[in-house]
């Protein structure tokens, strides 16, 4: 069983069961192929421009929706800082905003800003989508060599 997160836009996701293994599923979306299951089959079915990209994380898939509506940011070449993997490394683990500063011994502004630069430097909006797309790019070790 894999758990499929679909994210809309920054404020609107879905998460789902699928009986599928989580990179079969990821193909599937990333080539259109995916049927999605009722109740929003019909829902897609009556927005055709909806394009999902995914990426499988160990029993998750996430994808975004990748139509012309949204704004495209294309990743920066920057890397990111040691503190800033750290973080995201942390937010994959499920730990939250406040976690994070606790943890590290950091201000919840001063996370707030690596949050920031992460997802500038990313190019997305949330932090699932900067989980997604890090961990695609190989920064969350959480995922790093699983299926």
């Amino acid at each position: 069983m894999t758990r499929l997160l679909l994210i809309f836009d920054a404020s609107s996701f879905l998460t789902l069961d699928v009986p599928q293994p989580a990179t079969a599923l990821a193909e599937e979306i990333n080539r259109g192929l995916w049927r999605y299951p009722a109740p929003i089959d019909k829902l897609l079915s009556e927005n055709p421009a909806l394009i999902f990209r995914a990426v499988a994380l160990g029993g998750w898939v996430f994808a975004t929706c990748d139509n012309g509506d949204l704004p495209r940011v294309p990743i920066k070449n920057e890397l990111l800082s040691p503190r800033q993997v750290e973080i995201l490394n942390l937010f994959s683990d499920g730990l939250t905003n406040k976690q994070i500063s606790q943890k590290l011994g950091l201000s919840p502004r001063t996370v707030n800003l690596h949050i920031n630069a992460i997802k500038s430097k990313l190019g997305t909006q949330t932090i699932a989508q900067s989980v997604s797309r890090g961990a695609a790019l190989g920064y969350c070790r959480q995922f790093q060599g699983r299926e």
